[in-house]
């Protein structure tokens, strides 16, 4: 009663349970017999149904900056006994930087569905994009429909950092320093290299006053910062200070053009 209806089919000898909506689980263990065509019947007998439901480990979406992902492993009802499972992180794009390796046995307690994986996220200072890594079950023990189920689970983490601008700087020097060190910098890290074209363009200051330069520098991930460095000419003539610009042209990378200078 409140559970459901069991059904015979009288060809087949075939013992079929339907639940009635809402009913989850297991049925009561039920007592029956059979009877043949001269009327003899046999001893009565206990029927125990088991079901079996599919254990799923969801995919969930982060941002970089909530600290932890909560990954819920679920089942598709509860079980009449504990469903334990044991828990691997894997890297994709997302490496052990962005998380913590996590391995850690769960249990879904009997007549539960749900318990959650916690695993925490690296709030870093580079710009990177959307990355994941995966979450694996493997069944330890309980009763599951193995064959519907899906022990993978995908985190993406969204990056929080602003995409990086792009400084070439300013710099006085004396015509008797031998060399202007020029700095090329990223306002944040990147994940990936930045390669820039650099060439130098008369001003006030002719290639008489340094020597023209061309050449390409990489501001290598994860850092912030290269030197271009061009040669100043100590003349022995009199006149006024002169200047010289630096201009660079991004080959790759990804940074923020607009407001890069």
């Amino acid at each position: 009663p409140g559970e459901g209806t069991w059904t015979v089919n009288p060809t087949t000898g075939a013992i079929t349970f339907t639940p009635i909506s809402g009913f989850t689980g297991t049925p009561s263990p039920i007592q029956y017999n059979v009877e043949d065509a001269e009327r003899n019947q046999s001893n009565n007998a206990t029927l125990v149904l088991t079901v079996r439901y599919p254990v799923t480990i969801g995919d969930v979406t982060v941002n970089e900056g909530d600290g932890t992902a909560s990954v819920p492993v679920t089942l598709g009802g509860p079980s009449s006994v504990d469903t334990v499972i044991d828990i691997t992180t894997t890297t994709g794009t997302a490496g052990t930087s962005d998380y913590t390796a996590t391995t850690i046995q769960v249990t879904i307690p009997a007549g539960q569905t749900t318990v959650n994986v916690v695993i925490p996220i690296t709030d870093d200072l580079i710009d990177e994009p959307n990355e994941k890594f995966t979450v694996n079950g493997t069944l330890v023990s309980g009763t599951i429909d193995a064959a519907n189920s899906d022990f993978i689970g995908e985190v993406t983490i969204v990056d929080n950092d602003a995409t990086p601008t792009v400084t070439i700087g300013d710099v006085t020097v004396n015509e008797g320093d031998g060399t202007a060190s020029v700095p090329v910098t990223l306002s944040v890290p990147s994940s990936v290299d930045t390669v820039i074209d650099i060439v130098t363009t008369t001003g006030t200051a002719g290639t008489s006053d340094y020597t023209a330069t061309t050449i390409q520098v990489t501001i290598l991930a994860g850092q912030t910062t290269a030197n271009v460095v061009i040669p100043i000419t100590d003349d022995l003539i009199d006149e006024p200070n002169e200047t010289f610009t630096v201009n660079g042209t991004l080959v790759s990378g990804t940074i923020d053009a607009a407001n890069s200078d």
